[in-house]
């Protein structure tokens, strides 16, 4: 049995995303954290109105994937919106990983 992944919403967010939207939410999410060579990670807009899911690579065949199924979950693509990113989750995990051993050897922070 799968646990429910939520989207990381940021605290200066205001409103709430309805429970459709979340639905529609964590099925992209799941999605989208399935590829993390293609894409940057998904989040909620601001008012918790739209989901976000940065695309790091446009011409791969998970994104084509993913399109249909935005087309399927959002009908018109009014709620469900791609943007470009530079960097996948993996690239920015990577990097990550290695300002973790650089620098934070001897801090009790985090990243």
């Amino acid at each position: 049995m799968n646990k429910p992944v939520r989207i990381y919403t940021d605290p200066v967010y205001t409103g709430q995303a309805s429970g459709e939207l979340n639905e529609i939410g964590n099925k992209i999410y799941h999605y989208v954290a399935a590829h993390p060579d293609t894409f940057s990670g998904a989040y909620f807009s601001s008012d918790s109105s739209k989901i976000y899911v940065g695309v790091a690579e446009p011409g791969d065949e998970a994104t084509s994937v993913f399109e249909r199924l935005a087309d399927r979950l959002d009908p018109g693509r009014k709620r469900v919106v791609t943007t470009d990113a530079h960097w996948s989750w993996s690239e920015l995990d990577a990097v990550k990983k290695i300002l973790v051993v650089e620098y934070l050897k001897e801090s009790k922070g985090g990243i």
